[in-house]
């Protein structure tokens, strides 16, 4: 009997462009992912080609989306040092991550 989920690959660029930004398209990714996940999906947020992140658009996926579905549920690839600036910033600011 195996345990893994399903993973589901999310090519962020490929499907929203370069630059992410924006609270609107944060929520909606963030809302895809949700559906996946609870569907039995581990989801991957694959950012190969994205070269930013707006602050408020990393809130959404990397500070409130991980304390929503637990950080085994979703995989982020390919991030950038400056987007993982951006992400630690973002997940800073959300209880439970990073300040114990």
């Amino acid at each position: 009997m195996t345990t893994s989920a399903p993973c589901e690959a999310m090519k962020l660029a490929k499907e929203h462009g370069e630059v992410l930004g924006g609270r609107v398209l944060g929520q909606e990714i963030r809302a895809k992912v949700v559906r996946l996940v609870q569907a039995g999906e581990v989801v991957t947020l694959d950012l190969d080609g994205v070269l930013a992140v707006s602050p408020s658009f990393a809130d959404e996926v990397f500070g409130k989306l991980p304390a929503e579905v637990g950080d085994d549920a979703i995989v982020f690839s390919n991030v950038s040092a400056q987007i993982q600036e951006v992400a630690d910033m973002a997940r800073a600011g959300r209880p439970g991550n990073g300040s114990h």
